[in-house]
């Protein structure tokens, strides 16, 4: 199979604040085997940075302020920001303050999806079902 684990093309928000661009989006290599997720950017891109991808299987740790800071002290690095308590904060900010969103995110629409094969299925009593084979692109 062919494609992206993240598509930053596809999303259901996009919000720039500030130096932050956050992404509601999905994560996963197919409609049936993705989650939705939040993902932060740089704004403006740096080399070198890591975009942070939050799955909504992972949210519930971020209620934790404990987990929270830890969390974005390492996201504030992975972005390329300078090592400071306001960009920690407003890594940490972004997080907390998008949770209900991630929790809210509609399924992965699904596209390009085309009828790969149609099939027709005897059983021994002799009743047939009809079923169609849809072929994710």
């Amino acid at each position: 199979m062919s494609g992206h684990i993240l598509d930053l093309t596809k999303y259901a928000f996009v919000r720039k604040l500030g130096d932050i661009t956050v992404y509601g989006t999905w994560v996963g290599p197919s409609v049936d085997e993705s989650e939705p997720c939040l993902v932060l950017v740089p704004t403006h891109r740096i080399n070198g940075c890591r975009p942070v991808v939050i799955g909504l299987s992972a949210a519930y740790k971020y209620d934790d302020p404990h987990y929270l800071l830890q969390a974005a002290i390492q996201y504030n690095r992975d972005l390329g920001f300078e090592d400071s308590a306001s960009h920690v904060h407003k890594v940490a900010s972004v997080i907390y303050d998008h949770l209900q969103d991630l929790i809210e995110l509609p399924p992965r629409p699904v596209e390009n999806v085309r009828v790969g094969a149609e099939a027709i299925i005897t059983e021994e009593s002799g009743r047939k079902h009809y079923a169609e084979i849809l072929d994710y692109e």
